[in-house]
């Protein structure tokens, strides 16, 4: 998805990652809301961002990947 985003857009990149949710193989991989989050906050949907960050610090990651996430939200 993110080379889908480097080059065809944050718009694509989000339908990509919409059309992707709800696949039960990926229903506790963080990462596809981590970066749906950053791509909302690309796009400066803040609150629609912090949703889906926040929705990825509840799907399994490690610590440093939940710092990072934290990180994120705090910038918001």
């Amino acid at each position: 998805m993110v080379a889908v985003w480097k080059v065809n857009g944050v718009d694509q990149a989000l339908r990509d990652l919409d059309a992707l949710e709800g696949h039960a193989a990926l229903a506790s991989y963080y990462l596809l809301p981590a970066l749906k989050g950053r791509l909302l906050a690309i796009k400066g949907e803040s609150a629609g961002a912090r949703r889906t960050l926040e929705a990825a610090l509840r799907l399994p990651c490690s610590e440093p990947e939940r710092r990072l996430l934290r990180r994120q939200i705090e910038r918001l």
